[in-house]
């Protein structure tokens, strides 16, 4: 008849002390040479170095502003949490990698081949486990990069900052670029309106023959003055000019009404062409800097302390259960031979 094996395990703490002082040089061996292992793997490994930087977004990142950028005395220059997803959107953009791919030649630096297997994909993973950006629990933003290269990790920390504020300000170059081609386009067009009401009004005033705002009173007085006197011909004269006045009066009257609503609009259109033309050569302030990137004097990575001391306890755990596994087979066995 076959034999049936089974393992049973007892926990009570006699057996458990008998247990480790059964094999008590095994635990003792193992867990050295689990130690020493570990500890020459952990020198092996290249040490990673962190650095990082703390900002805040400035409200220049959703405040409506004049185009010249001015801004409310109470408005706060810290962002809001809508500023922050934006600054987090440019800070995890491919323009900043794409700019720290060719400053840093990371294709090199990561060692990776051109001509090897997916090199992007490659990168985009080094990329996403060595350079971090998050929202911290105090609304500011931390950037952390880490190298092998501490001074690389420090000086792309910062230019990963320096480059956000960048970011923002040439999107609103561009965009006020485009926006003063078309003002431009606006004022010059209301300029020239302006001067074709101002041509006409020119010419009508030699018309009438008006100097002056009171000339068509005075034109009058004249008149009657005349008739008064019996100065036929100055009469006959300002006769004929009265006429000339009398009809083209009403059409003088109403260019010269329509000129000072064009002008005051071609002022309007002149002061946003000036604040367009500004908005699209000035540099504002996006990011905040709070912390500025340091070069890190100890390593981040690995911790070989916690390495040996985890390593070492696995093994020791891992040789336990093979122990109880083996010793209760082994008891089984022999109580079946008897």
């Amino acid at each position: 008849m076959k034999k049936i094996i089974r393992a049973e395990f007892r926990t009570d703490s006699i057996d458990l002390v008998n247990f480790i002082i059964k094999h008590f040089r095994v635990f003792i061996i193992t867990g050295i040479l689990a130690a020493v292992i570990s500890a020459v793997i952990s020198l092996m490994l290249k040490p990673l170095f962190e650095s990082q930087v703390v900002l805040y977004p400035s409200s220049n990142v959703v405040e409506t502003n004049t185009m010249m950028g001015g801004v409310s005395s109470s408005t706060s220059v810290f962002g809001d949490d809508e500023a922050t997803e934006r600054l987090l959107q440019i800070l995890r953009s491919e323009q900043i990698k794409e700019y720290l791919k060719k400053k840093y030649n990371l294709m090199e630096h990561y060692n990776i081949k051109p001509g090897e297997k997916y090199p992007n994909t490659k990168m985009e993973q080094k990329m996403k486990k060595n350079i971090h950006s998050s929202k911290t629990s105090f609304g500011s933003v931390e950037i952390r990069v880490r190298d092998r290269d501490r001074d690389i990790a420090c000086q792309m920390a910062n230019d990963i900052a320096a480059r956000a504020d960048t970011i923002f300000n040439n999107v609103q170059r561009e965009t006020a670029s485009k926006l003063l081609v078309e003002v431009r386009k606006s004022y010059e067009s209301q300029l020239k309106l302006v001067k074709m009401y101002e041509d006409t009004l020119k010419y009508l005033t030699g018309l009438l023959g008006i100097s002056g705002e009171n000339q068509g009173r005075d034109l009058y007085k004249a008149y009657f003055e005349a008739s008064v006197t019996g100065d036929r011909k100055t009469e006959s004269n300002l006769e004929k000019q009265l006429n000339v006045f009398q009809s083209n009066s009403p059409e003088f009257l109403r260019i010269y009404t329509t000129l000072e609503s064009e002008t005051e609009y071609l002022s309007h259109m002149r002061g946003r062409y000036l604040e367009s033309f500004t908005l699209s050569n000035q540099t504002l302030p996006y990011t905040l800097i709070v912390d500025k990137g340091t070069v890190a004097e100890k390593k981040i990575w690995p911790k070989r302390s916690h390495m040996v001391i985890i390593a070492t306890l696995s093994a020791l755990m891992l040789l336990a259960l093979l122990l109880f596994i083996s010793d209760s087979l082994t008891l089984h066995r022999d109580d079946a031979g008897k």
